[in-house]
């Protein structure tokens, strides 16, 4: 203060003209000014403070009139910022994103028979359960055929029965024959051995009628008997033959089969051959059948399947043909000969599009947490099942789909979801607001840290950025460090700046 009074009274001490002692006198009072309330404005505390204060009132009111005024929006005339005091603290690695709800099953029911839409037995909106009937399609048509199959499987089961009596007669007719060629072969041999007989006979009584033992008549008559016998030996054998076509060793070799030693084995062989006719028309017939039972399990089935039915749990999503209208069957596939859509929302999907950066830290199993809009309050959370292997060459983004159980069908799809999928476990980390950062290329970054009232520019290297606008200070802050975190683009380094503390 000495100073001060001597430094303000020197002006009065010279003599000479008033306005060089005014002018002195003013430049004193700057010179002190600049000194004590600029420069050592660290020192203007209590009592002290106050007297400088109101010294130099004049004078501070006269530099802020000069001033610009703040532009339009600022309020930093008064240079106090919010400010935050860096802390480490837990946090769980995770990939935030947005994304939608999905369903977990989509079925568009089809008919599988043609015919028109006789009635439907659910509404848009409709929770069915599996095996319940959806669509009834008229029958008329179906019903008739089938009973004109029915007729026609009937008539075939007939032939075929007839046709198998046939084949029975034939075969009894073959063991006739049969029989009756052992019973010729017998005869034979039975003539063969009179003829070998009356032969001998003939030799002795053609030697005695040489000798003059007996007359000329007797010997005539026994070569009559003889010719006789051997022409009835030679009329049974060829009556043996002919029998015997189809029956022969020779007919079962021109089939190409081995000829049986078991003589009941060769009978059988030779009455299959003899009755081959009778047997294709069983075969025949019975293909009659089979073709007539094909059919009519194929109306039956087409009649079966007018009567469509859920073929799972879910909600009919849409609806897109009308009663009486035409449907075409075995058109699944086909969007637009679809009868409805139903849904399972039983259980859903969460998908979320992920950066092709975060690829490395995804893996099957991890938890994915999300919350919708119309639940506010509530966090959702699934297991990561499918992460699609293809990325999108224009987001660069892959999407991965997290599946969960849907209770009371809160979820719907189409449903906006903010989503994050937990990486691994927690660790301690720098973690600021992202309005305290100044980006700049890649992960570089600066921040404004404060120290002793003066702002200092700190170079930083960002990491991960969360959900919640917060961003990972790999390097460049330490714990304690007082940050800036608004009007970033307004500072300047070495700026003073009085810090009104905010909640982290």
């Amino acid at each position: 203060m000495n100073f001060l009074r001597a430094l303000i009274s020197f002006p009065l001490r010279i003599k000479g003209k008033t306005y060089l002692r005014m002018g002195l006198l003013l430049g004193a009072y700057i010179v002190a000014y600049l000194v004590f309330g600029v420069f050592l404005a660290s020192m203007r505390k209590g009592l002290y403070g106050t007297i400088v204060g109101t010294v130099f009132y004049p004078i501070e009111r006269l530099s802020k009139a000069w001033q610009p005024g703040p532009s339009e929006g600022s309020d930093l005339s008064a240079l106090t910022l919010k400010t935050l005091a860096v802390q480490p603290e837990e946090v769980l690695p995770r990939i935030d994103g947005a994304g939608s709800v999905e369903f977990f099953q989509k079925v568009e029911i089809n008919a599988k028979t043609s015919g028109r839409i006789e009635q439907f037995f659910a509404k848009e909106g409709q929770v069915v359960r599996q095996g319940q009937t959806l669509v009834q399609l008229e029958r008329v048509f179906l019903q008739l055929e089938l009973t004109q199959q029915e007729a026609a499987l009937q008539g075939a089961r007939s032939e075929l029965a007839l046709a198998t009596e046939k084949h029975a007669v034939a075969r009894r007719g073959m063991e006739g024959r049969l029989k009756e060629i052992e019973k010729q072969n017998t005869l034979l041999k039975k003539l063969g051995a009179d003829v070998d007989k009356m032969r001998a006979t003939y030799e002795g009584k053609e030697i005695l009628y040489q000798e003059g033992g007996i007359s000329r008549e007797e010997y005539g008559q026994m070569r009559t008997e003889l010719i006789a016998r051997e022409a009835a030996y030679r009329m049974a054998q060829k009556d043996l033959e002919i029998a015997s076509i189809g029956f022969r060793d020779l007919d079962i070799q021109k089939r190409g089969l081995p000829v049986p030693e078991d003589p009941e084995k060769k009978k059988e062989v030779l009455m299959d051959i003899n009755s081959g006719i009778e047997e294709a028309d069983i075969g025949v017939a019975r293909s009659k059948v089979n073709s007539a039972q094909a059919a009519l399990g194929n109306t039956t089935t087409l009649l079966k399947e007018t009567t469509i039915k859920s073929p799972v749990n879910g909600v009919v999503a849409q609806r897109n043909k009308s009663v009486g209208e035409q449907v075409l069957g075995g058109s699944a596939g086909n969007a637009a000969q679809s009868i409805m859509v139903l849904v399972d929302l039983n259980s859903v999907y969460a998908t979320m599009d992920v950066k092709e950066s975060d690829l490395k830290d995804l893996e099957k199993g991890q938890t994915m947490e999300f919350k919708v809009d119309v639940y506010p309050k509530e966090t959702f959370k699934g297991t990561v099942e499918i992460i699609l292997p293809v990325i999108d060459p224009k987001t660069h983004t892959l999407q991965v789909k997290a599946l969960l159980k849907n209770p009371g069908l809160k979820l719907r799809p189409g449903m906006f979801i903010r989503a994050s999928i937990i990486t691994g476990k927690p660790r301690k980390l720098i973690v600021v607001p992202a309005s305290a950062v100044l980006p700049q290329k890649e992960n570089n970054a600066y921040v404004f840290v404060l120290r002793q009232g003066v702002l200092f520019r700190a170079d930083v290297v960002t990491g991960r950025q969360y959900s919640d606008d917060r961003v990972e200070i790999s390097s460049g802050l330490k714990e304690g460090d007082v940050i800036v975190t608004e009007k970033l683009p307004q500072l300047r380094e070495g700026m003073r700046v009085q810090s009104a503390p905010a909640a982290p």
